[in-house]
């Protein structure tokens, strides 16, 4: 039964053009190519204990995507004994947890033996399109300058010394200002 959900999975994420596709260019502007021998990686491992899977698991959500080579989503089953663990791991530039439970929906569907329905790269390429021209528009540098004036800060901040580098000031706590501090820290967290 494991199995066949793990299979319906793998082919509701293989509808989904974008997930088999890499990331290329440049951070600024990235494009999403489809390449016929970029496989969606289905690992499958066997552990002791579910503690042990549970690890591993952890470790590939923390594992970076190389999304230059690498398709954007990642499908890891770990067993141990009878007991299994399913992990569908989504970079955040090709879907969110609503894109998530579209591909679990999809898997379900499968296993029933209906059809799930198969999504457009065209629809991410014209959202990229559309984010390409607010970039180069008055209305995003109008934006940019409004937050780079909030997040910046003023003048007198930055070179308080006037002789522009920092400065250290050595100060002695009494063991009472210290106690009060750690008191204060245990209090506040």
């Amino acid at each position: 039964r494991a199995a066949a959900f793990v299979d319906a999975l793998a082919e509701a994420i293989g509808r989904q053009e974008l997930l088999g596709c890499t990331v290329q260019g440049p951070i600024d502007a990235p494009f999403f190519r489809r390449a016929p021998d970029v496989a969606i990686p289905v690992g499958r491992s066997a552990f002791p204990d579910f503690d042990s899977a549970q690890r591993h698991m952890q470790e590939l959500i923390h594992t970076p995507f190389d999304l230059r080579a690498q398709c954007p989503v990642r499908l890891e089953i770990a067993e141990a004994g009878d007991a299994f663990a399913v992990l569908l791991l989504l970079h955040h530039i090709a879907g969110d947890a609503d894109s998530i439970e579209l591909l679990l929906t999809g898997a379900l569907r499968g296993m029933r033996g209906e059809r799930g329905a198969a999504g457009r790269l065209a629809t991410q390429a014209a959202f990229c399109a559309r984010e390409e021209a607010y970039r180069r528009s008055a209305d995003f540098a109008a934006d940019k300058a409004f937050w780079d004036a909030v997040f910046a800060p003023p003048a007198a901040v930055l070179h308080a010394s006037p002789r522009r580098k920092g400065a250290m000031v050595a100060l002695e706590l009494t063991p009472a200002m210290t106690e009060s501090l750690e008191a204060l820290a245990g209090r506040a967290g």
